[in-house]
C-alpha cells in the first residue's frame, strides 16, 4: 500500500510539475496573452495563481520525495519543500533578464505564501512520513 501510495505521489508531482513549467514556458514565450489578461483582470488573480501553484508543487514535491527535518527543533522544515523554494525564488528571479516578463515582489510573496501554506498543512494535518 506505501509503494502504490508513493508511486501515485510521483506521479502526481510530475504532472503538476509538468503543466507548471509548460504555463512558465508558454508565459516566458508570450503564448499566454489571453489566459494572463483574464487572470489579471481579477482581483489578486495572478497572485493566487502563484500561491496555488507553488503550493501543490511545494506539498506534492515533499510527498513524493519525503525528507527527514534538517532540524529536530524545526520539524516542519524539510530538504525537499527548501529545494522547491530555492528553485521558486530562482525562476522569479530569473524573469529579469527574459525580454517581455519582469520581477514582481508580489509574485515572489504569494508563491512564498503557498509553499508556507503547504508546508503548515504537511506539518499540522497529515501524518509523518
Amino acid at each position: 500500500m506505501l509503494f502504490r501510495s508513493r508511486r501515485r505521489a510521483l506521479w502526481q508531482f510530475g504532472a503538476v510539475c509538468l503543466v507548471v513549467v509548460g504555463i512558465v514556458v508558454a508565459a516566458d514565450l508570450g503564448w499566454l496573452t489571453v489566459f494572463s489578461k483574464w487572470v489579471h483582470s481579477l482581483p489578486l488573480g495572478d497572485k493566487l495563481v502563484h500561491a496555488v501553484a507553488m503550493g501543490l508543487v511545494c506539498g506534492l514535491a515533499d510527498r513524493a520525495f519525503p525528507s527527514p527535518p534538517l532540524r529536530p527543533s524545526v520539524a516542519w522544515l524539510r530538504v525537499t519543500p527548501l529545494v522547491v523554494t530555492l528553485l521558486v525564488v530562482g525562476e522569479e528571479f530569473s524573469q529579469r533578464w527574459i525580454p517581455g516578463r519582469n520581477f514582481d515582489w508580489g509574485d515572489l510573496a504569494a508563491d512564498l505564501l503557498g509553499i508556507g501554506l503547504a508546508l503548515w498543512w504537511r506539518h499540522n494535518r497529515l501524518p509523518a512520513s
